[in-house]
């Protein structure tokens, strides 16, 4: 049976669950039940590293990647040119901030502010962070819209030994009365 997550359970209530599944309304301690989401977004400094990142990728035209793994454990890619012979390409490494994804609600009452995600403890198998995620403070633009109820759905995957704190999907909607709109919705194998 799947279980609220460690993190979220003094905030959860009107918890509902299936066998793989659990959803469950937000709620904050002070009571109030309506917040503003955020999710993090790049700051100017980012998106100038970003840029510089898709600029320095190889242009391989309209041949298709290929990729292996040599006998050292190293991943490596090519092109293939005339069909029989191989190109190695040499890919460069993201910036570390890509694949971090974090969503927060504040309370409208007390503006406490309650993580609902973050991709570097979240997840079915979080990755050990390195010294530099663990330090990064994501940007959050401080434009919240709307206050609103908020709901959270995980899937967590048939285990006996996986933690409530492990889920392989997650979704968090917008509640407005009868009707529910997504805000955030990702896989997190």
């Amino acid at each position: 049976m799947a279980a609220v997550p460690d993190n979220l359970a003094p905030y959860a209530y009107n918890i509902r669950t299936t066998r793989q599944t659990v959803a469950f309304d937000i709620q904050c301690t002070c009571g109030c039940a309506s917040f503003g989401l955020l999710q993090n977004s790049r700051t100017e400094e980012e998106k100038r590293a970003l840029e510089k990142y898709e600029q320095s990728k190889p242009r391989t035209g309209w041949h298709t990647l290929h990729g292996g793994i040599d006998q050292n454990g190293k991943p490596y890619l090519y092109i293939r040119k005339l069909f029989f012979f191989k190109k190695y390409i040499e890919w460069p490494a993201e910036p570390f901030f890509v694949k971090i994804k974090v969503v927060k609600a504040i309370c409208e009452s007390c503006k406490k502010e309650i993580i609902l995600f973050d991709s570097r403890s979240n997840g079915c198998d979080p990755q050990e962070a390195t010294e530099e995620e663990a330090a990064y403070e994501p940007y959050f633009e401080n434009s919240i819209s709307q206050y609103c109820g908020v709901s959270v759905k995980l899937e967590q995957p048939e285990s006996e030994d996986i933690g409530s704190d492990h889920f392989s999907w997650i979704g968090i909607y917008k509640k407005d009365g009868n009707r529910k709109t997504i805000f955030f919705d990702e896989e997190t194998d």
